[in-house]
Order: structure tokens, then sequence, then C-alpha cells
């Protein structure tokens, strides 16, 4: 399985040590983890952001009750939709193979590219059918870079998003929600226009070094609360978050210190709800921090005295 994104130099990962087998001939090069530069994402940490996506979607798919369908601009139905599960392990032993480095102990650590849909409509007799709405979340990794460097700085690009849509788009009257997972982050030209077709709309999730999972999409607004079904951070761990920012904060420690809450809320990725039940339980604690409005803006501050 080629990368999405092209083959690292491995310049950019440290230099790969000589690996000889018995015969004392070379052997396909493996970089140690431990060699990567400050920043890289590894293989293990590739490995459950995939798992702990596909899991949280799962979870609050139970929540959907109903879906639009922008063509026919009516809801569907969610009850009942039809789950299907892929994992191409068979396609990573085969990388892994070809590499010359297979161990089922590296195959259990790489993320595999999994895929989880749900199809909502259609069905019928023998399931000739086709659905009308298709929600998938889809993953998507360099696994030969994880494989042989042991992780990577280098984000995907529109390559990987396009190869998801390739392969699953499908019928012209099915409508397709697909939330893509890139493990090692999307390149940022991406992230201006996530792509949308005709009968298809792309979300675009990756987690950022705050911690935070970002989602983008281009979705219509019946579809809007739909992306929340794509962030795998649940309301309780992001106001977890916010509450670990503002106590950790430097500036937020020092008597009359501030920071700017816009610029907070765009760091932090979360909602001012959010923000302010963080704050409230600080304020149990700490009641010299406060949000005072200064020259038209909001900052967050410790009280001098």
């Amino acid at each position: 399985m080629a990368a999405a994104a092209g083959q690292h130099d491995p310049q950019k990962v440290g230099k790969e040590p000589e690996n000889r087998d018995a015969s004392g001939a070379n052997a396909s090069p493996v970089v140690s983890a431990v060699e990567l530069p400050a920043g890289a994402i590894r293989r293990e940490q590739a490995n459950a952001r995939e798992k702990r996506f596909l899991e949280r979607v799962e979870r609050r798919v139970a929540n959907i009750d109903r879906i639009f369908h922008p063509p026919d601009k009516k809801f569907y139905s969610f009850r009942g939709a039809r789950r299907e599960f892929s994992d191409p392990y068979t396609l990573v032993a085969e990388t892994l193979r070809r590499l010359g480095i297979f161990e089922p102990a590296l195959l259990d650590q790489l993320p595999h590219n999994r895929v989880l849909r749900y199809s909502v409509g259609g069905g019928g007799w023998l399931r000739k059918k086709k659905p009308k709405v298709v929600l998938c979340a889809a993953v998507q990794s360099p696994v030969e870079d994880l494989a042989r460097f042991g992780g990577t700085v280098t984000p995907l690009g529109r390559g990987a998003v396009q190869a998801v849509v390739e392969q699953y788009v499908k019928d012209s009257d099915t409508y397709y929600l697909i939330g893509v997972l890139s493990t090692v982050g999307w390149e940022d030209s991406l992230w201006e226009t996530p792509p949308r077709g005709d009968n298809y709309a792309v979300l675009l999730i990756e987690e950022t070094a705050s911690g935070a999972w970002r989602v983008e999409h281009s979705l219509v607004p019946e579809l809007a609360p739909i992306a929340a079904v794509f962030d795998p951070e649940d309301h309780d761990e992001k106001t977890a978050r916010v509450y670990y920012w503002v106590t950790n904060h430097v500036e937020l420690r020092i008597p009359g210190g501030h920071t700017d809450v816009e610029r907070a809320l765009e760091e932090l990725r979360v909602d001012r709800a959010t923000f302010d039940k963080a704050l409230a339980q600080i304020a149990q604690e700490d009641s010299a921090l406060k949000v005072e409005t200064v020259g038209g803006r909001e900052i967050l501050k410790r009280d001098r005295y």
C-alpha cells in the first residue's frame, strides 16, 4: 500500500541504519521511531487515532434520528441504517511483506485505513435498490512510511482525499457523507475548500498539536449538525482540556496577566459555552481569574492585587 501523499525523503526523518539479514546482505531499511524528529507522528500514535476516531463515530451514530438528502431536499430516517466495517489488514500485510519487514507485532502497531459505513434507505428484495444516503467514516494513513520509518513529519494531500472519493462514491442517486481522518494531518491548502460534489460532501478531520480535533466541511445547513458525529472529542473532554489550558497558562499565573478570549477560542477550537463551563469550574477554586471587556475586546485576566 503506497503512501497516499507520496514517499518520504529519508533525509527528513533521520538516517537509515544499515540493516543486514543473516547472510550479510542488505535487508529492507527500518528506521527506529526513536530517531524521528520532534513533531513527527509515530506509527502507534496514528494507530490510536484511527481506533479512537472510528469508535467515537460508531457511538455517536446511535444518536442520529434522520439524515438530509440534498438532491431530494428531504430527510430520511436513519433508524435501521445498515452498518458495514472494513479492515484491509491484508493489504497492510502485503505491504510489509513487499518491504521485507513483515512481523505480526508491526502489523498490530500500524493503522490499517479502516472504514465504517452506514447505508440509509434502499434495500428491498435482494437489496437491489440503491441506498439514499451513505455516511462513511474513512481513515487515511501513509502506511508504508509509518512501517519503514516508524513515523512521518509529512501530512497527507489532496490525492488521499480523492482516493477515498473515487473508492466510495459510486451511484449518482445516492448522497455520500464522507468523513476522512488523516492520522498524520492534512496539508494546509485543503482546509479552505473541503471537497464537495453533486452527490457527495467530504469532511476533513485531524488531531491538532493542542489535542483538539479539527473538523472542516462545506455541508449544506441541513447537514451541518452531522459534523459533530466526526469529532472524536466529547464535551467533557473539551471542557477538561480548556480547564488544563487556562490553569497552566503562563500569563494567567502572573498578577495582572491576561490573554485574549477570541484568540483562546480559536487556539482551543471550542465554542463559547464550553469555554465558559471550564471557567465556571476554575472560579470555584480561583476567584482571581475573570473575563473583562477592554477596548472593545474580551480578555481573561488575573487580578493584579
